[in-house]
């Protein structure tokens, strides 16, 4: 399978005007079964590489604000967690052999609490 996978990504590295052929030609060769499998994995292995790529930079983008806002204030109110269990998804540590990182409803918490941060600093003003 791994040999028909290998040969998938490379005809889809081809010229889009070769392609069909090469497909056509692939398909003769192996079962409509096969075929399915290995475009199903490689589906597969691009959603994962889309979901890591993502993920890396969650800390990237946090950057810009880890001095202005207290991460440890948002792991305690909106995740009811410590600064260590937030700082060790933000920096992928490993925990009990296996690297941290923030679910996907993880991530919309943490995109809801800086959207309520922000709310809550726009509406501050002193008089």
């Amino acid at each position: 399978m791994g040999d028909l996978k290998c040969k998938i990504q490379k005809i889809v590295n081809l010229p889009i005007e070769k392609q069909d052929d090469a497909l056509n030609n692939l398909l003769l060769q192996y079962t409509p079964e096969e075929c399915k499998h290995a475009f199903s994995d490689i589906v597969e292995d691009a959603g994962k590489e889309v979901a890591k790529i993502k993920r890396q930079a969650v800390k990237e983008q946090l950057s810009a604000i880890s001095e202005i806002v207290s991460f440890s204030y948002i792991a305690k109110k909106y995740f009811n967690k410590s600064k260590s269990w937030f700082s060790q998804r933000i920096n992928k540590n490993e925990v009990n052999g296996q690297p941290c990182d923030f679910t996907d409803k993880e991530i919309d918490v943490l995109n809801h609490a800086l959207q309520d941060i922000a709310k809550k600093i726009a509406a501050c003003t002193i008089s």
